[in-house]
């Protein structure tokens, strides 16, 4: 399993833009970069990305933390944002204390004061939903959830049943609403965020992952590749993919689907 899912959707003026210059042109072949930066990767972002990370004192939000702290790169001036929603006032100064211990943990894991952003406690306003309330959170930045909250976890430990391939309702509508990039948190997965030296080791390019991307020719696919290179470091692995659903559509896979990844 991997670590994460991507869900890119048709989600303008969220993410910063990444190190193209130019476009891409659609041709018989797919998708055609019209320009690049030299020296890709090796020069910093202007703009950094911002991680917002919903947590609720489950072991998974706290795998989100990490997992925050294992995609952001200091180097482009990244920022990391965790909130947690309150269901009435006298949960604020438990809420705060847990933003303070999340906050914590990235420090120990060896993220840089600097690029921890204050947390915030957020409350469900009438009529909205606790995904809509994370999602307004994130505009701007990247949401990370976990697949499964609190609430579920429980509910596994009752009936002693594992929670690895649940999707809780929360992170479900969040998929579907978010106008920000959603980044989902699975349970048992790759890389090893459990480790102390996860950080340490990330930096060095011991510790990599791989990323898959889907295209097939469309915008938001490349969207979505160009959301993944923003994501890359060394000893990393990134694995493009273009499906063909009909037998006709593998005619011309050499000339057309070969030329698409390769572009």
């Amino acid at each position: 399993p991997q670590s994460f899912l991507l869900h890119a959707m048709d989600r303008p003026q969220t993410a910063p833009v990444g190190r193209t210059r130019g476009g891409y042109v659609m041709g018989r072949g797919g998708l055609t970069r019209l320009g690049t930066i030299k020296n890709f990767g090796k020069q910093p972002n202007a703009v950094g990305k911002l991680f917002v990370v919903a947590v609720d004192k489950s072991k998974l939000s706290q795998r989100s933390v990490r997992l925050a702290a294992f995609l952001m790169n200091e180097r482009d001036r990244d920022k990391v944002k965790m909130v947690t929603v309150m269901k009435n006032v006298s949960e604020l100064p438990d809420c705060e204390a847990y933003l303070r211990d999340c906050a914590d943990m990235l420090k120990q894991l060896g993220v840089r004061p600097h690029n921890i952003l204050p947390g915030q406690v957020l409350k469900v306003e009438e009529g909205d939903t606790l995904a809509a309330t994370l999602t307004k959170a994130a505009s701007g930045g990247h949401l990370v959830i976990g697949a499964a909250g609190q609430r579920m976890e429980g509910e596994a430990q009752k009936k002693g049943k594992k929670v690895a391939e649940a999707l809780g309702g929360t992170a479900y509508e969040a998929l579907g609403r978010s106008k920000a990039p959603v980044i989902l948190v699975k349970r048992n997965a790759t890389p090893n965020l459990e480790s102390k030296d996860m950080l340490a080791e990330r930096r060095e390019g011991k510790m990599g992952m791989m990323i898959v991307v889907c295209v097939d020719g469309s915008f938001l696919s490349q969207k979505s590749f160009d959301m993944a290179m923003r994501f890359v470091k060394p000893g990393d692995t990134v694995r493009v993919v273009h499906v063909h659903n009909s037998d006709a559509g593998m005619t011309n896979a050499r000339t057309e689907s070969m030329a698409l990844v390769g572009n």
